[in-house]
């Protein structure tokens, strides 16, 4: 077997042609121009719904899930998009 110092690039392909490598090169982008939207960490003792996210954004936190949750141990609010003044975060939805 010939090794190669080389990364090798992901090439299946997905429904509209694009290789999963370009897909993560396309979510990297995006996360690096968002802004991290954190001040401290809150711990659930339940499964997250949407009530308890909009709550935690209006607090700007972090949420850690109970342990042994399938598939998710963080939620990070980031906001995509252009660089914005901190300042003008409000709440969403209300308070």
């Amino acid at each position: 077997m010939i090794y190669s110092d080389k990364p090798k690039k992901a090439t299946r392909k997905n429904k509209g042609g694009k290789s999963q490598y370009d897909r993560c090169l396309k979510d990297l982008d995006v996360l690096q121009k968002g802004t991290v939207f954190l001040t401290h960490w809150v711990f659930l003792k339940s499964k997250p719904c949407p009530s308890t996210l909009i709550k935690a954004w209006n607090r700007r936190a972090g949420i850690m899930t109970y342990a042994n949750t399938s598939e998710i141990d963080f939620i990070i609010p980031i906001i995509h998009g252009v660089q914005v003044n901190k300042s003008l975060f409000g709440p969403l939805f209300g308070k």
